[in-house]
């Protein structure tokens, strides 16, 4: 849904071929030609301006982007309930960001009886996951409180669930213990099938082994 990559690739799963946007081909569209993409990387957007094409980014509308957090949250905690040897009720759980796709996702782990911790950045979101019944911390404090958590699910667009963050993350038994790092995905049309979710993910997974070193995987 990036539209294409920083180098103009664009990601195609119907063709086994290399396609790029490039300059030559955005200078030959009309001048009313439209771009519609999900999120537009510095590449798309440079290009919409030197040539005066329209860029239309569909998660910048608030509507786009709520239906997009349903199966964006089902192929989250899919992800844990895959990768964990324990279950989502009683489970303590971290959601980084309350924006549209962190809310759904907080929401749908409490449901399930996790206890939810919220990570924000500013007072009214603190005020309103407490609001919600959330445990309202500041992202600042992040690193501090990782070493009792069961699941941390990152749904801020930028990966600060660091390398430290996640070796302070408790072992469980010799098991992984997931930080999933939720991403936006194609919204299903009507009639679609609803199992895309867990395209909508991507887990990070850490243990210590016998030799005492922290190994990483993602």
């Amino acid at each position: 849904m990036a539209g294409t990559e920083e180098d103009g690739a664009i990601s195609a799963i119907f063709t086994d071929q290399e396609l790029k946007l490039t300059d030559d081909f955005a200078a030959a569209l009309p001048k009313t030609c439209k771009v519609y993409t999900g999120l537009a990387r510095n590449h798309l957007r440079k290009l919409g301006e030197k040539h005066r094409l329209t860029v239309v980014e569909l998660f910048e509308r608030d509507d786009v982007a709520i239906y997009n957090s349903i199966p964006t949250a089902e192929g989250a905690l899919m992800m844990a309930i895959q990768h964990t040897d324990i279950t989502i009720h009683g489970s303590k759980c971290m959601v980084l960001g309350l924006g549209r796709t962190g809310m759904t996702m907080a929401r749908v782990l409490q449901g399930l009886g996790a206890s939810v911790m919220a990570g924000v950045r500013r007072e009214d979101a603190f005020a309103r996951a407490y609001e919600m019944g959330f445990e309202p911390f500041y992202i600042a404090d992040l690193a501090r409180l990782a070493g009792n958590i069961d699941l941390i699910f990152n749904t801020i667009p930028n990966m600060i669930v660091t390398a430290q963050v996640i070796s302070k993350l408790p072992p469980s038994r010799g098991h992984y213990r997931p930080c999933i790092q939720a991403r936006r995905h194609r919204f299903p049309v009507r009639g679609e099938a609803r199992h895309q979710g867990a395209a909508g993910a991507r887990i990070a997974r850490h243990r210590r082994p016998q030799d005492g070193r922290t190994h990483y995987r993602e």
